[in-house]
């Protein structure tokens, strides 16, 4: 009896050193291993939630954001719970002269700075996953964006990226 107590309270201590292993500061990474920790871990949440939407043709642009200082995408619950909280952003970009996104980018992942976790997910045609980080809400691994190519386009998008 005492074994199976001992090799239950290893199996639970062990996952919990799995988590915490889980859990990044990003800030305290040198840049490219978090460059390529988050570049790994935006294409896992992209095939996840819309794998229409994945591209690795050009480099993803990563942008480190402070909420309420330097930003002008944080939504207002953001500037709300999060003021000073700095999540990085990282952007897949796509091929304007093969299709028109109408956010500037393919898709583009958030990640909060102080945990490495993802916590939304935004694609091209405007649309996204908020709370991602919250398991209980994004269960339904039916849940996915739906990809629908639309063709080049002269208006401009509405959140371009700088290249």
């Amino acid at each position: 009896m005492k074994t199976i107590l001992h090799v239950i309270l290893i199996l639970m201590i062990s996952d919990i050193a799995s988590y915490a292993q889980k859990v990044r500061n990003l800030d305290e990474m040198n840049e490219k291993k978090r460059n390529e920790y988050l570049i790994k871990k935006t294409k896992k949440v992209v095939m996840r939630f819309g794998p229409g939407y994945y591209r690795d043709k050009k480099t993803p642009v990563i942008k480190r954001v402070i909420i309420g200082q330097n930003d002008s995408i944080s939504a207002a619950w953001m500037l709300r719970e999060h003021k000073g909280r700095v999540f990085y952003a990282v952007y897949l970009r796509h091929d304007p002269e093969f299709e028109y996104m109408h956010r500037g980018y393919a898709a583009c992942v958030f990640f909060w700075a102080d945990t490495g976790v993802a916590f939304s997910v935004s694609f091209g045609n405007g649309f996204g996953f908020v709370n991602i980080d919250k398991p209980r809400m994004y269960n339904d691994k039916t849940r996915v964006m739906p990809y629908k190519w639309q063709p080049p386009s002269d208006q401009l998008p509405y959140f371009p990226i700088v290249e």
